[in-house]
């Protein structure tokens, strides 16, 4: 344990620069995020980058004074290293407050250097599921505090119509088309959505899809339900928690997708507010969407192995395999098949991979090379030379279930 106070002022009176070193996840990008707005409203110069746990020693071989981590979990490091973190030596228990996310303890930390209250929205989206009820009672405490500051606001509506970033909600979100990427640009036949569906009143009204009340709504997102379903985006109609004028769970899952496909620097220029960062991530997250649609898609045009207990699915390589994880988790979560156990299985760079889940009475039935954690199956199925072998491979896992 340290005193924080004294450290504090001692951070403030030295004129050398900080080495900041901070965890690859989402709490760790809001964390490096936090501690670089903190340090440069108090003029420090610094050097910020994130690390894989693995390679912190390396990285506190450099020259620096002082170092300053944001891990929550990080081993054997001397004491005179900084570690903010709920096992570091700058936890919740010095800072005196109730929690073990990062975000939160680096939040208050960074409370104690400057103003950086402005940013409470970011802490409150890492904590965000599907609505605010998984909120510990520090971070709801931050929560009402951003609503009564207007730092976040609740919509009701689609979700997919708040998030400023994406490209497809810019050109949409004061159109009269609802029509999204099936019609987008052909003014007639989103006239004829409009009528089809029953929403020729506001059309004639001259209300925009952000005006439409919640029976036009309901109708609106029935009829574009595929454009929604590609992303986790909880209730597509419902309770929105906006912030930086974007749906803050999209932007969960967008910085999730980022972190995933190792764009550390992109999710950390997107809180910075960097045009052409947020843009880009729109557009993954965009392009990512349309992969779990056309894998959505596949699964119901597709003749599928199924029994009463099991499934298996292979994609061969029609779907990329960070894609494919990610479906296996909406398949179970959105209940889209009633069995016991699930695998989808794809090739990618000359080896096959599956995904899947079952419950832990069916794992002895899981074929070789495979493993399971926590009800989620992942492994590498076989070598290419098995390749031929992948209707026995099913067939038998199949029967096995």
């Amino acid at each position: 344990m340290i005193n924080v106070n004294a450290f504090i002022s001692e951070l403030k009176e030295s004129g050398k620069p900080l080495r900041l070193v901070v965890e690859e996840s989402l709490e760790g990008v809001i964390s490096g995020f936090l501690l670089s707005k903190a340090f440069l409203k108090l003029g420090k110069k610094f050097v910020l980058s994130y690390e894989d746990r693995k390679n912190v020693r390396n990285v506190l071989k450099e020259d620096y004074d002082k170092f300053i981590l944001a891990f929550n979990e990080v081993d054997g490091l001397d004491d005179n290293i900084i570690v903010i973190g709920g096992k570091g030596n700058v936890n919740s228990e010095v800072l005196g407050i109730k929690t073990n996310k990062l975000c939160e303890i680096v939040y208050c930390f960074c409370l104690r250097i400057a103003d950086v209250k402005e940013y409470g929205h970011l802490v409150v989206m890492a904590g965000l599921s599907e609505n605010v009820n998984g909120l510990d009672d520090y971070c709801r405490g931050i929560l009402n505090e951003c609503m009564k500051d207007k730092k976040i606001i609740i919509a009701r509506g689609l979700r997919m119509l708040n998030n400023c970033c994406r490209e497809i909600v810019n050109a949409l979100r004061y159109s009269y088309d609802p029509c999204l990427r099936s019609v987008f640009g052909e003014e007639d036949k989103a006239i004829e959505l409009i009528k089809r569906i029953g929403l020729e009143r506001a059309y004639e009204d001259g209300r925009k899809l952000v005006e439409l009340n919640d029976a036009e709504n309901e109708r609106l997102f029935g009829e574009v339900i595929l454009d929604m379903i590609g992303v986790e985006e909880g209730n597509g109609l419902g309770e929105v928690y906006i912030g930086d004028d974007m749906d803050l769970l999209w932007m969960r899952n967008a910085l999730n997708l980022c972190i995933n496909k190792k764009k550390i620097g992109l999710a950390h220029g997107f809180l910075c507010g960097n045009k052409e960062d947020r843009k880009m991530v729109g557009r993954i997250m965009d392009s990512y969407s349309l992969e779990m649609i056309k894998a959505l898609k596949i699964i119901f045009m597709r003749r599928i192995k199924i029994n009463r207990r099991g499934i298996c699915m292979d994609f061969n390589e029609l779907v990329k395999e960070d894609v494919l994880e990610e479906l296996v988790k909406i398949i179970r979560k959105r209940k889209i098949f009633d069995v016991e156990m699930l695998l989808a299985i794809g090739a990618f760079d000359d080896k096959i991979i599956a995904y899947g889940y079952c419950n832990g009475e069916l794992v002895g039935n899981l074929p070789e090379g495979l493993h399971f954690d926590n009800g989620y199956i992942k492994g590498v199925l076989r070598d290419e030379n098995e390749l031929r072998n992948i209707d026995l491979q099913i067939e038998r896992f199949i029967n096995a279930a």
